[in-house]
């Protein structure tokens, strides 16, 4: 079976989400 590449795009994208609000955080 492979894995589905929306799948890994979805994880991608939250970790840049998660990382862009943990630089704002640490900004302020």
């Amino acid at each position: 079976m492979r894995p589905s590449g929306t799948a890994r795009t979805k994880l991608l994208l939250l970790l840049a989400a998660l990382c862009a609000a943990g630089g704002a955080l640490e900004e302020k």
